[in-house]
């Protein structure tokens, strides 16, 4: 104990003690602690020394400890001291430099809306990448459940997929709308959407542009005609495109009337409808893609299989009908074969037979087959075979 106390003190460690797990063997010798013996001290190693060995001398000053971390790119530094809310959550202050806005990589994205489970992005690619990739390569990112990012490089094809806006691929509905900042990432219901309907029986007079409109808003909010330009009257049929509300009655006329009083009725017909989901009730997909089949799978009622028929009859009767029936030649060989039990004749019966082999638990029979012997043609045994002998006088002639 006395020796123990008159040893001199340690150095203190350059480095604090919660990091020395990032410092090789080599660095810990320096804050080793010594272990004497009472019969032979051991003495102290120099820390001067093994500092020089281990970091060569420099003419700068002394750096701290945190020039003594082994990175390997030293490219981060510690920005502020963080302060603690009254959960507990540590808050940063980030430099000026910094803004908490929405970053610019989504810039040239489109958004996909999809109006159901969307299917992998691989597949989604593969449907409209023939469309959209013909000027370069498109991408698509998943972003949720429902929603999509999709770049197009050609900024002629997004504008067009932009004016388009509503798109079918396959089974299920998409809506596309432009990146921003301030854009809702959250599922869309499909209420409105824009789809051709063709008007029939239009006069003359409302065959225009200005006519095409008046018609078109009798039934929801007119987008544009098939064709970009007006053709010649032809059959007062027009197909145009128009955004109706889709849960609610679609009319099967539209009337116009003038300042005059005169009034035409015209025929609106819908041709093709978005896909409507036979579970939830909304337009934009099918049950295939229905989110709440997941939910609610559909239920397949179990395949009962009914126990076979009970025999009731011998069916060696309705085995010589069907075979009677089928041969006509079988009836005639039972009435041969009932003859010839008659007369005892020892004959092999020519349809197979039936025997019953009495068991405990349920009537069987076996089938056995025999040969039928072949029968004289009846002509032939109806002959009769007359032989006449031959006389004295007849053979000395020959």
């Amino acid at each position: 104990m006395a020796s123990s106390s008159s040893d001199p003190p340690l150095a203190p460690s350059p480095v604090p003690p919660d990091l020395l797990f990032l410092f090789g063997s080599s660095d810990l010798s320096s804050t080793s602690v010594p272990i004497s013996s009472p019969s032979s001290p051991v003495p102290l190693p120099n820390h001067s020394e093994t500092q020089s060995q281990i970091h060569p001398p420099s003419s700068d000053n002394p750096q701290s400890w945190v020039s003594l971390f082994k990175s390997a790119s030293p490219n981060l530094m510690k920005i502020a001291s963080p302060v603690l809310d009254e959960d507990g959550t540590p808050t940063v202050r980030a430099p000026d430099s910094i803004t908490l806005g929405s970053s610019q990589i989504w810039k040239d994205y489109l958004i996909a809306y999809f109006h159901g489970t969307p299917p992998y992005p691989a597949k989604i690619f593969a449907d409209l990448d023939p469309i959209w990739g013909t000027k370069g390569r498109i991408s698509v990112k998943k972003h949720s459940s429902r929603i999509c990012f999709i770049h197009i490089p050609s900024e002629e094809i997004r504008k067009w997929a932009l004016e388009v806006g509503f798109w079918h691929s396959g089974n299920f509905s998409f809506t596309l709308a432009p990146w921003t900042p301030d854009a809702k990432l959250v599922p869309m219901k499909l209420t409105h959407a824009p789809v051709w309907v063709l008007f029939k029986n239009i006069p003359p007079e409302l065959w225009s542009f200005v006519g095409f409109s008046t018609i078109a808003s009798g039934v929801g909010f007119p987008v544009h005609s098939e064709f970009p330009k007006l053709s010649p009257y032809t059959n007062g049929i027009s197909k145009l495109k128009v955004v109706i509300d889709l849960y609610k009655k679609r009319p099967p006329f539209v009337r116009i009337s003038d300042r005059l009083g005169a009034t035409v009725l015209i025929e609106a017909l819908y041709p093709k409808l978005p896909p409507k989901c036979s579970l939830c009730n909304e337009f934009g997909h099918l049950r295939l893609r229905c989110p709440e089949s997941l939910a609610h799978p559909l239920q397949i009622p179990p395949v009962v299989a009914n126990p076979p028929a009970a025999i009731t009859q011998d069916p060696f009767q309705n085995l010589q009908k069907s075979h009677s029936q089928l041969n006509p030649r079988t009836e005639e060989s039972g009435l041969r074969q009932q003859h010839n039990h008659k007369q005892g004749s020892s004959s092999l019966p020519s349809s197979p037979s039936f025997s019953k082999e009495n068991t405990n638990s349920v009537n069987s029979y076996r089938v056995v087959r025999r040969s039928r012997p072949r029968s004289a043609s009846p002509s032939l045994a109806s002959k009769t075979i007359s032989i006449k002998p031959v006389t004295t006088a007849e053979f000395e002639e020959e």
